[in-house]
């Protein structure tokens, strides 16, 4: 006979013996094929993104963009230049221009390029968005006028760029003066009675 008694379990004893069983069970799945080819695959994916010797993807330097095959034609960019640079509203504190029928604030250009007949230049940055139009305001060079603005948009847009209102200078005002003697000369005239 066999004297040797095991001893007996306590309740604990069950419940740490699966407890064990399970975690062999998670070892056995980590290490598995399974998981290493996960692991490759993480480990690669994450050398693709950091552009890591050998994923097919060149390091750039810093300002630098990555060119895109995919995104070249949706982000394809056309110079535009404004219109109605002698025919705006009157304002003289400020050069405004807009550019409308925009498709979404991320699409208006990030500023123009502003050139005046006394040989300034200046980048006027986006002052506002509202409702499909872009609007830039600048006080500079309120004596002199505009000769033109320019800037790089989307090839789809298909609005307008306008210089809205700025000083009109002489020319609205030896207009004015010219029409006022005119209607002046008339009123006194038999023919205009």
């Amino acid at each position: 006979m066999n004297d040797r008694q095991e001893p007996p379990q306590r309740p604990n004893d069950n419940g740490n013996l699966q407890r064990a069983r399970g975690l062999r069970r998670v070892r056995r799945f980590l290490w598995g094929t399974g998981s290493v080819a996960l692991l490759t695959s993480m480990v690669l994916l994450m050398a693709a993104l950091m552009g890591a010797p050998g994923s097919g993807a060149a390091p750039q330097a810093p300002g630098n963009p990555a060119p895109s095959s995919t995104s070249s034609a949706t982000t394809s960019l056309k110079t535009i230049s404004a219109k109605a640079l002698t025919d705006h509203g009157c304002d003289s504190t400020e050069w405004h221009f807009v550019i409308n029928q925009l498709a979404s604030a991320d699409k208006a250009p990030a500023s123009i390029h502003v050139t005046w007949a006394n040989g300034s230049a200046a980048d006027v940055p986006l002052a506002k968005f509202t409702g499909g139009v872009a609007h830039y305001s600048t006080t500079a060079n309120l004596t002199s006028t505009v000769t033109s603005a320019t800037t790089q948009i989307y090839s789809a847009w298909g609005g307008e760029f306008n210089l809205s209102s700025g000083p009109c200078g002489t020319s609205t005002t030896t207009a004015s003066t010219t029409s006022s003697a005119a209607v002046a000369g008339r009123s006194g005239s038999p023919a205009a009675a």
